[in-house]
C-alpha cells in the first residue's frame, strides 16, 4: 500500500513540476489518504508528502492549508532524526520568515539544532547540516550575523578534518 502512496506523490510532483497544482493537490490527497486510513507508519515519505501538501496549498495561495500542513509536518520532522526531517524543518522555517514569522522559524531551527547536537557522536552530518540550514537562516534574515559566521566558521572547520564527507 505504501508503494501506491508514493506512486500518487510522484504523480503529483510531476504535475507540481509543470505548474498543474490542481492536479497535484489531488494525488498528493490520494498519497496522505491511504497513509492515514491504513494506519501507515508516518515516515520520511509521508513527511514527504506533507511538504508537497504545504507547498502546493501555498502555490495554490490557500495558506490557512499551507499552514495545516506544514504544521502537521513539522511535528513529525521534529522526531526524527534524518536529512528529510532537517530538510522539512529548514524549509518550514523559510516559509515561516516570508509570512513575517521569523522569530517562529529561528526557534524551530534552533530546536532542531539542539536535538541534532545530542546525536552528534552518532551522526555529527546531521548536526553540520542543521548548523548550516541555521546559519543561512540568520543570515538571509538579518538576525545575528556574528552567530552565522560563527557556524559557517564550525561547519567549515568540521569539513576540514572529514574530507570524506564532502560532496
Amino acid at each position: 500500500p505504501s508503494v501506491v502512496a508514493i506512486i500518487y506523490e510522484n504523480i503529483g510532483v510531476s504535475f507540481s513540476r509543470i505548474g498543474n497544482f490542481s492536479k497535484a493537490r489531488i494525488y498528493y490527497d490520494k498519497a496522505e489518504s491511504i497513509f492515514n486510513k491504513l494506519h501507515l507508519v508516518q515516515t520520511d515519505n509521508y513527511i514527504n508528502i506533507m511538504a508537497n501538501l504545504a507547498s502546493t496549498y501555498s502555490s495554490l495561495n490557500l495558506l490557512p492549508e499551507s499552514e495545516t500542513y506544514y504544521e502537521k509536518g513539522v511535528r513529525l520532522a521534529m522526531s526524527s532524526n534524518s536529512v528529510n526531517a532537517f530538510t522539512f524543518i529548514n524549509n518550514y522555517c523559510i516559509y515561516l520568515a516570508r509570512n513575517n514569522k521569523v522569530a517562529r522559524g529561528e526557534k524551530l531551527l534552533k530546536d532542531a539544532l539542539g536535538r541534532a547536537k545530542t546525536q552528534y557522536l552518532m551522526n555529527p552530518n546531521n548536526y553540520f547540516e542543521i548548523l548550516n540550514f541555521y546559519a543561512s537562516y540568520l543570515r538571509d534574515n538579518k538576525i545575528d550575523l556574528k552567530k552565522s559566521i560563527e557556524s559557517y566558521e564550525e561547519c567549515f572547520q568540521y569539513l576540514k578534518s572529514n574530507e570524506q564527507d564532502i560532496s
